[in-house]
């Protein structure tokens, strides 16, 4: 988890290069995120999303599924009521190569 940001909204895109093998988000999820918005921008493939340790490896059959060419948001609530155990935002996919996913965070403004 990073810092807190004085931003209401941030973004990112992360590219999973081939199934099978999970990358993790770059720059957040920030301390005062309350929503993570995901858009799978591949028309063929699923994105699976998932709270981790570290990536490299497949995702389990519990992960989030985002079918093509859709967005789901993801509550993740106060910073304090989070699971501290896992500290990554993981993504792999279910096919093809070299798919982006775009991050939306949606940040609330107060400390």
């Amino acid at each position: 988890m990073m810092a807190f940001i004085k931003k209401p909204f941030t973004g990112e895109v992360v590219t999973v290069g081939s199934a099978g093998t999970s990358v993790a988000s770059g720059t957040g999820p920030y301390e005062n995120t309350s929503s993570i918005i995901v858009y799978n921008t591949d028309g063929t493939n699923t994105v699976l999303v998932e709270w981790g340790d570290s990536a490299g490896s497949a995702l389990s059959a519990a992960s989030v599924r985002i079918p093509p060419s859709t967005s789901m948001t993801l509550p993740i609530g106060r910073s304090s009521s989070r699971l501290s155990n896992y500290t990554n935002l993981l993504f792999d996919i279910t096919g093809g190569s070299n798919i982006k996913v775009e991050i939306t965070y949606v940040n609330g403004l107060e400390g």
